[in-house]
């Protein structure tokens, strides 16, 4: 009997070590390499036509029905983004492509498949370009999920979600992040009063070598005096004109397409 019980126990431990070895060996986003090269670049928009799947004109999931539209010209929405990663890598997309979390794709609920779409992080202005390629996210304030790789970009893997423009670009338009931050303004601050927008204006003008305008818009019918940085030559000069404004203490920078 005692025998038994040493062979039973004996089993009990390896099968716990066991365990254990299987659980450390199971990869965890901390283990992934964050550099930039490991992830792909932003994703190239080409001519191509509309897969054989996904496309369906109107889908029910969990009770509500979603329409497809019927095509993603002059799209443009603003509204909350997450990102989807390790759970659903490998797996089949909604056009029957393997999901890899590293590639720069996502999800929409209503674009047609594929989109090439450029989304905008209006938290913090970072932008990338990705293929559309799946369906989801299926929650009422949600318009998109990005990859991993395309979350890491835009700066919101952590906090998990984050107000987001989408932007669908058109097939066969060769357009790029750089082409695009031609259009990209920072706006900075934002005031009642002309004089106080033009002074603060001053300030900004004396730590970035990016344009710096003041922009009256109406708001119920009120003025508003806007402090604007931008527009920008390419990608690196807004990632670096982020970086001089963080460093000086300016907070509460939004990006927006002029």
């Amino acid at each position: 009997m005692k025998i038994h019980k040493n062979a039973l126990k004996t089993t009990l431990i390896v099968g716990l070590l066991a365990g254990l070895a299987s659980c450390a060996s199971e990869p965890t986003y901390t283990d992934y390499d964050y550099t930039e090269s490991y992830y792909s670049s932003a994703a190239t928009p080409k001519d191509e036509p509309l897969s054989s799947y996904g496309n369906e004109r109107q889908y029910v999931v969990e009770g509500k029905c979603y329409k497809v539209l019927h095509s993603s010209k002059n799209y443009s929405k603003v509204g909350m983004a997450s990102w989807y990663g390790h759970k659903f890598h490998g797996h089949l997309t909604s056009t029957r492509e393997r999901y890899n979390m590293f590639g720069m794709t996502a999800a929409s609920p209503d674009l047609p498949l594929p989109t090439y779409a450029r989304v905008t992080n209006l938290e913090n202005g970072h932008s990338v370009i990705v293929k559309v390629n799946d369906r989801g996210p299926f929650k009422s304030n949600r318009v998109m999920d990005v990859s991993y790789a395309a979350a890491k970009k835009l700066g919101l893997v952590a906090k998990g979600t984050a107000k987001v423009q989408i932007v669908a670009l058109h097939r066969g338009e060769p357009q790029t992040l750089d082409t695009l931050a031609s259009r990209q303004i920072l706006q900075v601050g934002s005031f009642a009063q002309k004089n106080n927008a033009n002074q603060y204006s001053s300030r900004i003008t004396q730590i970035t070598h990016s344009p710096v305008r003041v922009r009256m818009t109406l708001v119920n019918n009120t003025p508003v005096y806007r402090v604007e940085v931008g527009p920008f030559q390419d990608q690196a000069s807004i990632d670096s004109t982020q970086k001089i404004l963080k460093m000086h203490g300016v907070k509460n920078v939004t990006a927006h397409i002029g």
